[in-house]
């Protein structure tokens, strides 16, 4: 008998007025379109995943990285259906010194003082039988030169003076880089806190996710990589839709019965052959399966 939608199809037990996004464990079963199997094959009881199966299998345990508040449990792929167990939580109510290495080069010398003696007592002296005249002319001469050396040695005074100016201007300069470079570390700093602040807020504000949003993220997921598989790997297309729009769930109550479920999802292969999604095989579906 060829599957038909209008017939086989899932219970949901959803609970009028039950708030699923409160703290929780839930048993969730999801089935592909008219029960097609893409997502691989059983034999010997003993699961083969498809491409597309292995994909499902990595988004299932990626979501409690896509959602605070969430932790996944037993889970299992199958030809084409996944059961798995959800459980939502609720959330807890340099500055571096630039140093100036400048050398100024040796500037020019001034004449040694016993030189410019030197020059002054020869200038001084008067040969015997000289004229007068002749003596001063030579005094006169040295004194010039005398200016001459005085002249040199402002001149060098002046020099040194434009160096230190330099010099100081420099270390201005490397100053001022200092403080440009500590106002930029400081600004980065203040960005990277106010985005600290800005994610912390938005995780203040993100809502606890419900099962209902955590399931259609991951269909919409799988569903999207499904098609980039179909376009660039050949896998088989689907029509409409790849999941179908709903999906059962069971809100687990106690330890016991989390252990019961967490035994069915992990031993479901071995019941392929009488599972009530394996499209041939006829068999209604009276009450949950773990119930018995």
């Amino acid at each position: 008998m060829k599957y038909n939608p209008n017939i086989h199809h899932r219970r949901s037990i959803r609970l009028k007025g039950y708030d699923y996004s409160q703290a929780g464990a839930y048993y969730v079963t999801i089935c592909i379109q008219n029960r097609e199997c893409r997502l691989g094959q059983i034999r010997n009881g003993i699961v083969g995943l498809s491409k597309a199966g292995i994909m499902v299998y990595q988004i299932w345990f990626n979501l409690e990285n896509i959602f605070d508040f969430i932790n996944v449990d037993e889970f299992i792929v199958m030809p084409n259906h996944v059961h798995g167990v959800i459980v939502l939580s609720n959330p807890k109510s340099e500055t571096t010194e630039i140093k100036s290495d400048l050398k100024v080069g040796t500037g020019l010398r001034a004449c040694p003082d016993d030189k410019i003696e030197q020059i002054g007592k020869g200038s001084l002296q008067i040969k015997e039988g000289e004229q007068i005249e002749e003596g001063q002319g030579q005094i006169e001469e040295g004194q010039a030169r005398i200016r001459k050396i005085e002249e040199g040695q402002a001149r060098i005074r002046k020099i040194e003076e434009g160096q230190a100016r330099i010099r100081k201007i420099k270390e201005g300069q490397a100053r001022i880089r200092q403080i440009e470079e500590g106002q930029a570390r400081i600004r980065k700093i203040e960005e990277g806190q106010a985005r600290i602040r800005k994610i912390e807020e938005g995780q203040a504000r993100r809502p606890v996710p419900t099962l209902g949003s955590v399931v259609g993220q991951f269909k919409s997921f799988t569903t999207k990589l499904y098609g980039e598989g179909v376009r660039s790997a050949g896998w088989p297309p689907y029509e409409k839709r790849l999941w179908q729009q709903n999906y059962y769930e069971h809100i687990i109550r106690n330890e016991d019965e989390l252990h019961r479920i967490r035994e069915y999802i992990y031993y479901n292969p071995l019941k392929w052959m009488n599972d009530p999604e394996n499209p041939d095989v006829i068999k209604k579906e009276l009450e949950a399966p773990w119930q018995k």
